[in-house]
């Protein structure tokens, strides 16, 4: 199984990416580890897609973190199951005051047609 983990910072997605890796036995990769070096510092996108990519191969794996930089799509098409953590940043009857449209390239972006069974 195949799972990706995506959502705003904050949200829990390492912690629920770590409870699925033991649940279902499968690898965890968080992209924050391979996107930061020690000390925060960032690592450059080649390198850490050199060391992503090889992982997407794998026959099961649970990924949480978004960076569109680091194979995002591919990530989506891979997995099997989609996660995503999406809050109101507002009280749900203050929200519906302000109705906001969707906006191409805002949030993680799941507007792929292949996508929607899997969310």
């Amino acid at each position: 199984m195949r799972i990706a983990i995506i959502g705003y910072s904050g949200a829990g997605k390492s912690t629920l990416a770590r409870a699925l890796g033991e649940r279902y036995v499968c690898p965890v990769l968080h992209l924050d580890a391979l996107h930061f070096l020690p000390g925060w510092k960032e690592r450059g996108d080649g390198d850490a897609l050199s060391l992503l990519l090889p992982r997407l191969q794998e026959k099961s794996w649970v990924i949480d973190g978004n960076y569109g930089s680091l194979a995002y799509w591919e990530r989506m098409e891979l997995a099997d199951q989609i996660i995503f953590f999406q809050f109101q940043p507002v009280p749900m009857p203050l929200a519906s005051l302000w109705p906001v449209p969707a906006q191409p390239g805002a949030g993680p972006g799941l507007r792929g047609p292949r996508l929607y069974g899997k969310i």
